[in-house]
């Protein structure tokens, strides 16, 4: 359901080796669905690993407006073995 700010994780999952995997996350908490309330670890073991972000032309000072409060974001990532 993420439509209009995104990151694109290809195969993200919510467990290592997970059989529902989506592409597109967002949201404060990088969820799968926009408006979610319980963050979580993302999962993806496509090769190679690349992150995508996409923005529309809407982001604001989140001091002005509360339309969309958005003026990026964090991302905290750890690539270990496979196994």
């Amino acid at each position: 359901t993420c439509a209009t700010d995104y990151i694109i994780i290809s195969g993200g999952g919510s467990a290592a080796g997970a059989t529902t995997n989506f592409d597109r996350f967002c949201g404060s908490l990088f969820s799968e669905t926009d408006g979610s309330t319980t963050g979580s670890t993302i999962f993806a073991n496509k090769q190679p690993f690349q992150v995508g972000v996409f923005m529309d032309a809407n982001e604001v000072n989140p001091s002005t407006s509360v339309a969309e409060a958005s003026s990026g974001f964090y991302l905290y990532y750890k690539q270990t073995e496979c196994t």
